[in-house]
């Protein structure tokens, strides 16, 4: 069997650190291969040390018609069993030239409930899907978001959520913190993805700013790239915050990361199952997240995280502040977070579940 996965990039971002978190876990019977319709990033090395062919097409912004003639004359020459893909550029052109070239299997993975989306992206969405054999939900919420918001009907629908490679999250070296503060008794917090209105980076700076007026021992960590680095650079230098809060770009080593680290914050806007929740769960490490898409489905609040409703300013500075002054809570909440990832969300299940989608 051949199995085609078509994505935008590769950067090491969630919906790609997911699909080669499976790759890694694929059958050795099926031929796989990933298509970037945009450009390749970081994850490509991954698929070339796993042998995975890689195929990169430079889409031009909005609507590149070359793009689908070429892709589709691809897809015919190659000829796969199926087509699997991710996020909206990719389920829209890739869906389209599978049609098109008479690809017999067509699928596609939601990784998120994607509140940016306007009515005609829903509606690209409903088209589509007449012609998927399956919409794959990464999370309850997220199948709810499908049928509710772009009325796709629920038999097309399949819930499977994701995983990590959980060989990545084991024996690993904490990276040395001393570039950023120099003190081991400083309580590091982490927010891990780009730099978006949907992360919620810019929100908390006011409340790194109230934890350095009250004279606490802490140090966040800004790991990403993104639109705002520009926007949240210059806020950590009005807020004063350069001894508390450092912006690090885009790391390869966020397992040695999260090793080091003590918290995770994950002020996010909208969220399908980020892959940096279940990857510091993974490392036994303390989270407090407001409940957005899939995340209320992890973690049970008090239990193994501390969960916040969306968009409650207050209660994430709260409970993040039980975390600072409290190391006993974070290695309990932390313990049992572990326990929750490796007993269900492991990436060599997600491989096996999509593998029995293919037939």
């Amino acid at each position: 069997m051949k199995v085609f996965h078509i994505i935008d990039r590769l950067p090491p971002d969630g919906a790609e650190r997911l699909l080669v978190d499976v790759l890694k876990n694929r059958s050795k019977t099926i031929e796989y291969q990933v298509i970037c319709l945009v450009s390749g990033g970081e994850l490509a090395n991954d698929l070339h040390h796993m042998g995975i062919g890689l195929k990169i097409f430079a889409k031009k912004r909005g609507l590149d018609f070359k793009l689908l003639w070429s892709l589709t004359r691809y897809l015919r020459q190659q000829k796969p069993d199926v087509v699997h893909t991710h996020l909206f550029t990719a389920d829209s052109w890739g869906r389209l030239a599978a049609r098109l070239a008479s690809v017999p299997k067509i699928f596609s993975t939601a990784h998120s409930v994607n509140a940016w989306k306007k009515g005609y992206h829903h509606k690209m969405d409903k088209l589509f899907s007449l012609f998927s054999d399956k919409i794959i939900a990464c999370a309850p919420v997220v199948a709810q978001s499908l049928q509710t918001d772009s009325h796709i009907h629920p038999d097309k629908i399949i819930t499977i959520s994701n995983g990590i490679d959980l060989q990545r999250f084991s024996n690993v070296q904490p990276v040395d913190l001393s570039p950023w503060h120099p003190s081991k008794k400083t309580v590091t917090l982490a927010i891990i993805g780009r730099l978006h209105p949907a992360k919620g980076q810019l929100a908390v700076l006011p409340m790194m700013q109230a934890y350095q007026n009250m004279g606490l021992d802490f140090h966040l960590l800004l790991v990403g790239e993104g639109a705002l680095a520009s926007q949240i650079s210059a806020e950590i230098e009005r807020l004063n915050l350069k001894k508390h809060v450092s912006l690090l770009g885009q790391r390869a080593d966020v397992p040695q990361l999260l090793a080091a680290i003590d918290v995770l914050l994950m002020p996010s806007q909208w969220e399908g199952l980020p892959m940096a929740l279940l990857e510091a769960m993974a490392m036994g490490k303390a989270v407090v997240a407001y409940a957005v898409g899939g995340i209320a489905d992890v973690i049970q609040d008090n239990q193994n995280g501390f969960l916040v409703a969306a968009q409650d300013q207050q209660g994430l500075t709260q409970k993040t502040h039980r975390l600072l002054v409290d190391a006993g809570l974070r290695h309990r909440l932390g313990a049992a977070a572990k326990t929750t990832v490796l007993e269900n969300y492991n990436a060599a299940q997600v491989a096996k579940q999509y593998e029995a989608l293919y037939g």
